[in-house]
This record gives structure tokens, C-alpha cells and sequence, in this order.
């Protein structure tokens, strides 16, 4: 598999006697992309550090972009609550947004009645969860305390961060109330449109059926696997489930061709939609 090379973090790697040899590959059985060994908490720590400073340190961002930011992160809250919670045939009950990021998802469970809270390893998040007044706790997300179980967990655009996943699921599985949803939200890495490769910080690389299998190997039964704005939205309960065939050869072939679709497809249809949105906007319909 192709990954992104990144060399200030190969330079960390080395000045801490770190010599072993990196790539990524796939699993012939699960389709799953796998690094040739797992991030170590001090790589991540340097790798999430380093990036907060260059680009993300919050006194560094303008209103403007974190306005931007806010719209985004409300906009997926309201297609997560449509997406996950048309499967909760039950009175709102208690939701945990694990890397909640600016907690809007936490924020519009709640204002829904929602027993609603958020964990998120980024201390400069804090005084945002405190701004809209959702309840929060920042910490490691692979050891953070979670109180109590609840009807709906939810990880997204993060598990493929954490260093162990396997081991999350499972963890996760046994905060979930008897029926309770996992609802797991990924970017669709084989959709033309998209660019992105795997890299140090990353744990694997799933595709809507790879996960499928993780999940099933983690004692879960998927119900929901849904494709939506660049993303893919999995919804599973605790049971026993068939692994599914993930296609694997397939899944090889989408990376190998995955600029050159992207220089094709992909490209040409973001243009398009970006030319199309500035004309509505002309028109004054959006």
C-alpha cells in the first residue's frame, strides 16, 4: 500500500533509537490496511503535538476559521443524530461521543433530550465543550473512564487513530446497554474524490466492509453500513455475525488506482460542484 511519508516524524523516529523498517499493508483476509507496527503513545503524542503548534494551536486560528469549523462539526452532528438514532426505537437515552472534537454532537443529542456527554484526548477543546455547555472529560481515549453504559456510542473520523482498535471495540462493547448501538463513522477512502493515505499516526486503514469484519471478530453484528457525504456510516449491536468477504483483491486494486481515479472522476466532480454551488450562490439559493 502506498502511505504518506512523513519526514520529521521518521527523524523523532530515529533520534529515539527507533530503526525499524515502516510500510503499510493489506490483509489478505479482511481487507483491512495494517502498518508494519503500531504507533507508540510518545510517536503519537510528538505526531499530535507537532501538528497542534504548526497549525491546529488554537490562539493561532482566526474567529473566522473556527466559525467554519463549528458549522462543519454542527452540520455532521445533525446528520449523525438522523443517521444513528432512526435506529433507536426507544425514548433518548444516554449517548457517548468518544473524540467528540468541538462537541457539537454532544450539544445536539443533548438539546434533544439526550443524557448526552464527550471524552476527547485535545485539551485545547476544553474551553469550546465549556462555551455550549455540553458535559466533557479530556484524557487518552483508549483509557478514558467511561461511566456507566449507554444506548448509543459514538466514534467518528477516530478509530483509525487508536493504537489498538481490536481492543477498543471490544472495551466498548461492554459499556453498550443490551441493545445498545456502536455507530462508527469513517471517511470513504475508495471514493474517487478522495486523497488521503495512511501514515505513522495511523492504527489501520478500513474500508465500510473491512470494518464490518473488525466488528464481527469484536463480537458485534452490523445493521447499519451507509455511504454519505464522503463518508460511511456503520451502526452495529453486540451478536454474533458471519465474517464478512471484504474483497480484498478489489480493495488492492482501488488503492493502486486511486490518483489516477482522482485525476479522472474525482477531481473533475469537486470542480464541478464547487462551480455549481458558487452559481446557486449567485442565484441566492444557498
Amino acid at each position: 500500500m502506498q502511505w504518506i511519508v512523513d519526514p520529521a516524524t521518521h527523524e523523532w523516529r530515529i533520534a529515539h533509537g527507533d530503526n525499524r523498517s515502516y510500510g503499510w499493508s493489506l490483509c489478505k483476509h479482511c481487507g483491512n490496511g495494517y502498518p508494519s507496527f503500531q504507533p507508540s503513545p510518545e510517536l503519537l503524542a510528538f505526531f499530535w503535538n507537532r501538528d497542534r503548534q504548526d497549525k491546529l494551536h488554537a490562539n493561532l486560528l482566526t474567529d473566522d476559521v473556527w466559525d467554519t469549523r463549528r458549522a462543519a462539526a454542527r452540520r455532521n452532528a445533525e446528520r449523525t443524530f438522523d443517521v444513528f438514532t432512526a435506529l433507536h426505537d426507544r425514548k433518548p437515552g444516554r449517548f457517548l461521543d468518544i473524540a467528540c472534537g468541538l462537541g457539537e454532537a454532544v450539544k445536539y443529542f443533548s438539546d434533544r433530550g439526550w443524557d448526552a456527554q464527550g471524552v476527547d484526548v485535545d485539551p485545547a477543546l476544553k474551553r469550546h465543550h465549556d462555551e455550549i455547555g455540553i458535559r466533557s472529560a479530556i484524557g487518552p481515549i483508549e483509557t478514558a473512564t467511561i461511566d456507566g453504559t449507554f444506548d448509543i456510542i459514538h466514534v467518528s473520523h477516530a478509530i483509525y487513530f487508536i493504537t489498538n482498535p481490536d481492543a477498543l471495540l471490544k472495551r466498548l462493547r461492554q459499556s453498550l446497554k443490551p441493545g445498545g448501538l456502536l455507530c462508527v463513522v469513517i471517511s470513504n477512502f475508495l471514493a474517487n474524490e478522495d486523497t488521503s493515505l495512511p501514515g505513522y499516526a495511523h492504527s489501520f486503514w478500513p474500508t465500510g466492509a473491512s470494518l464490518e469484519y473488525a466488528l464481527a471478530l469484536a463480537g458485534y453484528k452490523t445493521v447499519l453500513n451507509h455511504r454519505k457525504s464522503g463518508s460511511i456510516y456503520v451502526a452495529a449491536r453486540e451478536g454474533e455475525a458471519d465474517l464478512l468477504y471484504a474483497y480484498p483483491s478489489l480493495t488492492h486494486l482501488a488503492y493502486q488506482t486511486k490518483t489516477l481515479r482522482y485525476t479522472l472522476i474525482g477531481r473533475p466532480k469537486l470542480l464541478m460542484h464547487r462551480v455549481a454551488k458558487k452559481i446557486l450562490s449567485i442565484a441566492g439559493y444557498c
